[in-house]
This record gives structure tokens, C-alpha cells and sequence, in this order.
């Protein structure tokens, strides 16, 4: 029996409840942290609350902090456990602090990632982020921000979500979003927040400018809207055109997987992720990862 230490309440992961999967591999997924050999470990979290109350000496009282993480994870191994790391993002960023840790301990974590650069060996970035130095490079000729070489390691590196995930924003998510479906209405639904004077509100931008030019041919609705009516109107449309934001994923494509809405995304071929195919209620199933690449401007 292979015994494993949650770090954190797992009242919020349906998959951690699933004692059917875990107990045909031989997995305790609820040992104590005395027994257990393995910690599971949630990294870039956002929320200081999430680790047990038994560590908090660990914590940052008044804030969360990426470096109270490193250093939680660092004292799991030095009571001689080994680590599995599930770094949450909403893209392959680097992050170099997780890295220089494997680096450190090789034989004691194990990194899950929901999103990775493909191949092992520098790539430009903006902010840690190789997407946002593409469009740096394609589109924003007057941006001066630096640009630096970041190593992506994939030592001990594995690609993987939680599925089934409410706690983060990411995850598959299941029937919380799933919606009664309406009739389509519309060809193609484009609608985006654009954040003024950041990489991805010109990438954005640039697209729209591509959508509309279809306008004659097809039926398109990019109407700024409240949030019921943004839902209903991906509802009521065949296609979703999904833009990068923050990271490559968008919380929408998953809302679209589960309400037979085709999802088109701008080419992410470099990077590498974990998403599944979704059966709908009318038996279709939509290729997220095989589906059409919308080759825009990149």
C-alpha cells in the first residue's frame, strides 16, 4: 500500500474522494502525514487557507506567498517524504523558483503541471511567459519590456490536471457548468475583456479585427454583454473563438466543452496539455486538444 499525505482539504476534489481509482492501485490517499511516504502538494495556489492547520507554521498570516511554498515543500522533504507537486497554472509559464527546487532535490519531487513548453531548452520570454513574447515579437513593436532566455526543464515533470477541480479555476469541470442547451443562433461568438496595456489585449484586439472581417459571411456576435447573457449567447452559438489570456487556457473552454459549443483556439502547438475529450448529451463529441486551430496572426 502506497501511503499519501494531503496537504490540504480535499473536500473541494472530487477525484480525491474517488476511493474506486485510488484503491485499484493500492493507494491510501488519506494517510496521516506520520505514515505517508508521499506529500501531494499544491504550488502557485493563490490562497494562503488551503494548507492544513498542522503547518501553520508555514504560513503567512497576513498574505499568500510563493516563497511560504518553497518553503513548506523543503520541510516535507527534510522529514524525509517525497513530494508530488501540483503546480496549478492557466499556462506554461516558467517558473524558476520550482525549477531550481527539483534541481536541488532530484530524487525527492515529483512536478505535475497542467500545462508545459514541449521541448526541453531556452525560450524567449516576456514575464516568464514564451506566449506572451510571441506576440511581443509579432505585435507590439514598442513595447520595451524585457525580454530574457528562460530554461524550461522537464526534469521530473509530468503533464497532468485535476480533474473534476472546484477549488481552482482550472481542472476539468463537470456538471457545475454544464447548461441546458438552446438552439444556435449564432455561426461564431467572440466577446473578450481586453485589458488595456497588457501583450494579450493586442492579441485581442488583432483578432476581432480578423472576425469582423467575416462579419459578411457569417453570423457573429462580439457585443460586450453581462455575465448571464455572455453565457447564453456562447450557448446559443456553434463556435467559441478562444484568445490566450493570462496563460493559453480560458476558463470558457472548458464552459464550451460541456454545452456542445466548438471551440477554435489561436495555434499553442509549442506547448503541451492535459485536456480531455467531452461527450455531449447529443452524442458529439468535440476534440479539444485535436480541435481546428485557428491560425489567425500567429
Amino acid at each position: 500500500m502506497i501511503n499519501i499525505y494531503l496537504s490540504f482539504d480535499k473536500k473541494s476534489f472530487k477525484f480525491f474522494r474517488d476511493k474506486k481509482l485510488f484503491n485499484k492501485y493500492n493507494i491510501n490517499i488519506n494517510s496521516n502525514f506520520k505514515d505517508a511516504s508521499i506529500v501531494f502538494f499544491l504550488f502557485n495556489s493563490g490562497n494562503n487557507k488551503l494548507l492544513h492547520s498542522e503547518f501553520k507554521h508555514l504560513k503567512n498570516k497576513e498574505k499568500y506567498d510563493e516563497k511560504n511554498e518553497i518553503k513548506a515543500i523543503e520541510y516535507f522533504i527534510q522529514q524525509k517524504k517525497k513530494v508530488i507537486v501540483y503546480l496549478r497554472s492557466d499556462g506554461s509559464s516558467i517558473f524558476d523558483n520550482i525549477n531550481n527546487l527539483i534541481q536541488k532535490y532530484p530524487k525527492d519531487i515529483l512536478l505535475l503541471r497542467d500545462f508545459i513548453l514541449k521541448d526541453e531548452k531556452e525560450y524567449n520570454t516576456q514575464a516568464n511567459s514564451h506566449i506572451k513574447y510571441i506576440i511581443y515579437k509579432n505585435h507590439d513593436y514598442n513595447n520595451l519590456r524585457e525580454t530574457k532566455e528562460s530554461m524550461n526543464h522537464l526534469k521530473n515533470t509530468l503533464c497532468f490536471t485535476i480533474p473534476n477541480n472546484k477549488k481552482f479555476a482550472y481542472g476539468f469541470i463537470g456538471k457545475k457548468y454544464e447548461k441546458k442547451f438552446l438552439n444556435k443562433k449564432y455561426d461564431i461568438f467572440y466577446v473578450k475583456n481586453y485589458r488595456e496595456g497588457q501583450l494579450n489585449c493586442i492579441l485581442r484586439k488583432k483578432t476581432l479585427d480578423k472576425v469582423n472581417d467575416l462579419k459578411d459571411k457569417y453570423k457573429i456576435f462580439t457585443e460586450s454583454c453581462i455575465k448571464e447573457d455572455y453565457e447564453r449567447k456562447i450557448l446559443e452559438s456553434k463556435i467559441y473563438i478562444s484568445t490566450w489570456g493570462l496563460g493559453e487556457s480560458l476558463r470558457d473552454d472548458y464552459f464550451c466543452l460541456c454545452n456542445d459549443t466548438i471551440v477554435l483556439k489561436i495555434n499553442t502547438s509549442c506547448v503541451k496539455d492535459f485536456y480531455c475529450n467531452k461527450k455531449s448529451q447529443k452524442s458529439q463529441i468535440i476534440f479539444f486538444l485535436k480541435n481546428i486551430y485557428l491560425k489567425i496572426i500567429l
